[in-house]
């Protein structure tokens, strides 16, 4: 599970946005369904897919792939360590699923 802004994970779950921008490569999840829990909410509140990444990001390719990460300017948030996480098929759950959360970590792992 990946918790992320209310913002972006709207975003995400309703399909506006497909990359995820984060400062470095998240490998080790590849390949896997993973839920999204919006920061201070303590509950997934949907599943996506993540399929790969795309990075370290360069301006040109930041410029260019704006309709997919929907940041706005033309500043890489992270320098040379900006990286995206493609996401996919994304899904709200009808009853967001509470669980405790470690605050220490961005990704936890939490039996559905």
């Amino acid at each position: 599970m990946l918790i992320i802004k209310r913002e972006w994970g709207e975003k995400i779950l309703n399909g506006e946005k497909r990359l995820e921008i984060r400062r470095g490569n998240c490998m080790v999840h590849v390949g896997k369904r993973i839920g999204l829990c919006f920061s201070g909410t303590g509950a997934v509140q949907g599943l996506v897919d993540l399929v790969g990444t795309v990075g370290p990001l360069d301006v040109p390719t930041w410029c260019a792939r704006r309709r997919d990460h929907c940041v706005p300017g033309d500043k890489l948030p992270y320098g040379a360590h900006t990286w995206g996480w493609v996401m996919e098929n994304p899904q709200w759950l009808d009853v967001p699923m509470q669980f405790e959360r470690n605050a220490a970590v961005i990704f936890q792992h939490v039996r559905m």
